[in-house]
């Protein structure tokens, strides 16, 4: 159950990366970041075992959604969670759409972020 997922973080803020860093300290993940979605890329060309990505939606420069259609060009297997401070229904959809294999809204609640985690 979780033991040993490799996880990248991806967020242009440095807090958000900490944060997530924080609440999952404890837990049996390897932990990898990324503050950009170029160093995402690389990242996963570097560790092709990543089991899970955690993908800001709004970055600068390339985007959260730029980023994961890029990815899934190459990589459909990843699972990749977008984190984002959007809830509306029809923003849901667009995120899903987009490649993502699930989203979680900001703030993040580490509860909500273990289980989702977990589930893939």
């Amino acid at each position: 159950m979780g033991k040993n997922k490799k996880i990248l973080v991806v967020d242009d803020y440095d807090v958000n990366l900490i944060l997530i860093e924080q609440m999952l300290i404890k837990k049996p993940y390897k932990l990898l970041f990324a503050d950009n979605g170029k160093k995402a890329i690389q990242k996963l060309t570097e560790n092709p075992d990543i089991d899970i990505i955690l993908m800001d939606i709004k970055m600068q420069g390339l985007t959260g959604v730029k980023t994961t259609k890029l990815i899934r060009q190459t990589n459909k297997k990843v699972t990749i969670i977008a984190q984002t401070a959007y809830a509306m229904n029809y923003e849901k959809e667009i995120i899903l759409k987009s490649g993502f294999d699930d989203y979680i809204t900001k703030p993040i609640i580490k509860s909500k972020l273990i289980e989702l985690i977990e589930k893939y």
